[in-house]
């Protein structure tokens, strides 16, 4: 029991597509309304931060296309990667009006993709299950244009030092069931990738948090 509480093995990709393969179907109506309430107001908001051709990594069952489809928005194309097959297939369960096109991927090599490809590059709840995130960042960098945006939407360690500390006691377990890190600190990591945080906006005790940032090779 000891072991469980402080092995942070994570599943390997296969594992973590498995996992998210099951909840799939389910995942709008279980696991993503949890996700839905933690970021609250921030998952419209990152609407009015989408702009041109926009590639998002982590599609899920499609929470931002649905919101697409509701809101005003200055999308004109739309591409989305999801390392889970099931999770894709959710997600072209959504209709749009502008052009669509969803992939099976990994975030961490978007090599698909030529450089400076989209005008914006967006991910939400993602970077909690990415091996490696200044891997997946680079690459992020890499196929976002000059002048564009990489609009995110994360969950991290709370900023409250109570809550803080009960999440890093429950993070091993996470990581071993889903793989999702609960107490990464992403806005850190941005900085020390080079990123240029534009604007970050809090809630749920910082846990839930939108950023703008600038890519360190497109400012």
């Amino acid at each position: 029991m000891r072991r469980y509480f402080t092995d942070r093995t994570p599943p390997d990709s296969d594992g973590i597509r498995q996992v998210y393969d099951g909840l799939a179907p389910n995942w709008l109506r279980g696991p993503g309304r949890g996700e839905t309430w933690l970021a609250g107001d921030l998952r419209n908001e990152l609407i009015t931060y989408l702009h041109g051709d926009v590639l998002e990594l982590g599609i899920g069952a499609g929470d931002t296309l649905i919101r697409l489809s509701q809101l005003p928005h200055d999308v004109t194309a739309y591409t989305g990667l999801d390392l889970s097959p099931g999770m894709v297939t959710e997600a072209r369960k959504v209709g749009t009006r502008f052009p669509t096109t969803l992939l099976v991927g990994n975030a961490e090599d978007l090599s698909q993709f030529a450089d400076a490809a989209f005008d914006t590059v967006t991910a939400s709840m993602l970077l909690c299950t990415v091996a490696d995130v200044p891997k997946a960042l680079a690459e992020f960098a890499r196929v976002c244009k000059p002048g564009g945006r990489i609009v995110l939407l994360e969950h991290m360690l709370s900023t409250n030092p109570m809550v803080a500390r009960i999440m890093r006691w429950w993070a091993p377990i996470q990581i071993r069931q889903i793989g999702c890190h609960v107490d990464r600190e992403t806005v850190q990591t941005l900085r020390d990738c080079g990123y240029e945080i534009e604007i970050e906006h809090r809630r749920r005790l910082g846990i839930a948090r939108l950023i703008v940032a600038t890519p360190p090779s497109r400012r």
